[in-house]
């Protein structure tokens, strides 16, 4: 336990002198504040600068996110709006197609009852026709059997 009791620098070829421990402590004091002027504050200013850039760049972020979002609910709030409309129109189409569909086939039901009755009394006429053709020839037809069968003619 020797070595604790007996001085550090014992032995060793040092002298303390005040006036340059006072020299040392000026120095570095100096040494110091030429530091934090030269190297510290312009590095802590540009580090400073960039953490303000870097907040604004992301609150831009944000807010550009957040605009997005926004312009994405627009655009599909649109796009709805338009599917919506599209098949209204698409409805009111099929409506008026089956509308004009049965209005179609109401005239050509029509026109052809109307053909079909205008066939009829064709029909009719023609067959009131042939009758009374032969009728009037009826009589002169059994004349000519009558005669044939006689061998002479029948008044």
């Amino acid at each position: 336990m020797d070595f604790l009791t007996k001085p550090i620098l014992e032995g060793l070829p040092l002298e303390f002198r005040p006036w340059e421990m006072l020299y040392i402590i000026a120095i570095i004091l100096i040494l110091r504040f030429t530091l934090d002027k030269l190297l510290y504050q312009p590095v802590l200013g540009v580090l400073a600068e960039r953490a303000k850039r870097i907040e604004e760049g992301r609150k831009a972020q944000l807010g550009s996110d957040s605009e997005l979002a926004a312009k994405e609910r627009e655009i599909e709030e649109r796009l709805t709006a338009a599917r919506v409309e599209a098949l209204s129109k698409l409805d009111s189409a099929r409506a008026e197609a089956g509308e004009k569909r049965s209005v179609a086939v109401d005239a050509a039901r029509d026109t052809a009852a109307k053909t079909l009755a205008d066939a009829e009394a064709a029909l009719e006429k023609a067959q009131a026709e042939v009758g009374r053709e032969l009728e009037a020839g009826q009589e002169g037809l059994a004349r000519s059997i009558a005669s044939r069968l006689l061998g002479r003619g029948v008044a």
